[in-house]
């Protein structure tokens, strides 16, 4: 599964939807959120809440001095994220965690598990790596 910056935290601002996930999966799923640092809409804050209550294996990416608009082609002039980071931000990570986790692609997995922000990083775009506690 990816996540687009998604709500389901325990404190949604006004006009999100107030859902609550359950995570009562069958099986593991593979999550990856994909997230903005300044998120109006569904903030970091609640971000971090749906990863920890997400099973294991789960990634999160931040994508830097970016808001909610950066996942669709609303980009917000006062951000500094330009809206062809954002673009290789998500394709990058999404395709590469699907190819993992539905094509059972080692190489894609194991991408996704390591450093991964080194490449797009490479290429203009400022992301960071979450890891619950230590991220």
């Amino acid at each position: 599964m990816v996540a687009l910056a998604p709500a389901g935290s325990s404190r949604p601002l006004p006009g999100i939807l107030p859902v609550t996930p359950t995570f009562a999966w069958r099986r593991a799923v593979p999550t990856l959120f994909l997230v903005a640092e300044r998120d109006r809409a569904t903030p970091l804050a609640g971000q971090r809440e749906l990863y920890a209550g997400t099973p294991a294996p789960r990634w999160m990416f931040i994508l830097r001095n970016a808001g909610h608009g950066h996942f669709g082609d609303q980009v917000d002039d006062a951000e500094t994220c330009t809206r062809q980071a954002a673009q290789l931000f998500t394709r990058g990570l999404a395709l590469t965690h699907l190819d993992g986790a539905l094509k059972a692609d080692a190489a894609a997995h194991a991408f996704i598990a390591g450093n991964v922000v080194a490449l797009p990083r490479d290429r203009g775009v400022d992301a960071a790596a979450y890891r619950g506690d230590t991220g």
